[in-house]
């Protein structure tokens, strides 16, 4: 909700910098404590890991300026379901009846959350 509101006044862009500006703040400590340094390949890694954060975040930060939190939120759960389906298709790492409960209950509660969100809107007046 917060964010919805930002987006009233300030443009994504911003928001989203500002939101990796602090959370790079907020990291700077603890990375220094335990700072070793990346390999080439680890680099490469970490930056379209940030890259695609930052997409992310960006597309996430806009779907708030255009819907209710309780609108876009359940999408948000549907991350960790689509991770652990891309670790099994690129790594070959099958899922367990953990992950398979867990899925299934996290698209049982977005469907839910989005079925209860469109009984609550007002059916459109006829003309």
């Amino acid at each position: 909700m917060g964010i919805r509101r930002l987006t009233r006044t300030e443009p994504v862009a911003r928001i989203v910098f500002y939101f990796g500006l602090t959370a790079s703040v907020a990291a700077a400590g603890p990375a220094l404590v335990t700072w070793r340094e990346p390999s080439p390949r680890t680099w490469a890694v970490l930056l379209l890991m940030g890259l695609f954060a930052t997409l992310g975040q960006l597309t996430l930060t806009r779907a708030y300026s255009h819907a209710p939190a309780a609108l876009a939120g359940p999408f948000l759960y549907a991350g960790p379901v689509f991770a652990g389906l891309l670790d099994w298709v690129i790594w070959g790492v099958l899922p367990d009846a953990l992950f398979a409960l867990g899925a299934v209950l996290v698209v049982m509660a977005a469907t839910l959350a989005l079925r209860l969100r469109q009984s609550e809107s007002p059916a459109p007046a006829e003309s």
